[in-house]
């Protein structure tokens, strides 16, 4: 079936506006340097001065132009995704510089202070008025805490992943895995405020490692994750073995299922026994009582 003249006509011009309707490889260049020369323009004629001011201008013009010429050449479907990967970019970018710059601040101020003495010495009887004191107390606090929660998360939730994955039957398994399930979303801050409100308001016992050692513990710690994805697993695990041991209960009890493995097996004996290959081989194939009737 030819096209006629008039639908060849509207295809190529069909073609040669789609393949107009898109902007030069770097028209973000472009328009940078069109939105340069106009805020400089707008800074020498109008009082507005300062670095942040022409930056501000900078990039306003910068958006308007890629996005107006866009428009006008593309539509407005690829106007409005130039202009949200503009706004993302720049979020992007604002977050990034503020990271670095708090990194940069904390770097060159830490390094001044950073020494022998700050990693041997603590804070005790040094006021903040005064210079001196380190973060031995610091480190020594975060061991015995880490520590203390290790000894007492680790060999929880190894024993409780184990009863789960392993023995896990009843309604005691059922408790324990939605008791998971449930805390492992806890925030590690009402963790926190439990313990101080349980361990020192209600029962009277001082702020201590050991206490913040118990808000460590909390569901959300990698022990406790590990559990939870452990009986997950044996959870998947389990309904995909029976999945496939149901499913292959079936293929063998089906009746259609035997007669088509019968015919099967019958048919390669009866190839075997044709083919043109060792007379040993031949001769334990056709043998066979089976091979012989086909």
């Amino acid at each position: 079936m030819s096209l006629t003249e008039h639908e060849t006509t509207e295809l190529e011009g069909l073609s040669s506006q789609l393949a107009m309707r898109t902007l030069p490889r770097f028209a973000a260049a472009y328009s940078a340097l069109l939105a340069a020369a106009l805020t400089a323009a707008i800074v020498a004629l109008t009082p507005a001065q300062g670095i942040a001011g022409s930056l501000v201008i900078l990039y306003l013009l910068f958006m308007v132009v890629q996005t107006g010429w866009s428009f006008a050449v593309e539509g407005r479907r690829f106007a409005v995704d130039r202009l949200a990967t503009t706004l993302l970019w720049t979020a992007f970018l604002i977050a990034l510089g503020a990271l670095i710059w708090i990194l940069t601040s904390v770097v060159i101020r830490g390094l001044s202070a950073f020494s022998w003495d700050f990693l041997t010495h603590t804070m005790r009887n040094v006021s903040p008025l005064r210079e001196g004191g380190g973060l031995l107390h610091a480190l020594v606090g975060t061991l015995e805490q880490v520590g203390m929660a290790a000894l007492i998360a680790v060999p929880i939730s190894i024993l409780v992943a184990i009863y789960l994955v392993e023995y896990g039957t009843g309604r005691l398994s059922t408790f324990v895995t939605f008791f998971v399930d449930v805390m492992t979303g806890v925030p590690s801050i009402v963790a926190g405020l439990f313990i101080y409100t349980f361990w020192v308001l209600t029962f009277g016992f001082e702020r201590s490692g050991f206490a913040a050692s118990l808000a460590l513990d909390d569901p959300d710690d990698p022990g406790h994750r590990a559990v939870h994805r452990g009986d997950a697993q044996d959870r998947a695990e389990r309904s995909a073995g029976g999945l496939v041991r149901a499913r292959g209960a079936q293929v063998e009890d089906h009746p259609a299922d035997r007669d088509s493995h019968r015919i099967r097996r019958h048919r390669d004996r009866a190839s075997c026994c044709r083919s043109p290959e060792s007379r040993a081989r031949r001769h334990r194939c056709c043998s066979r009582r089976s091979c012989r009737r086909a």
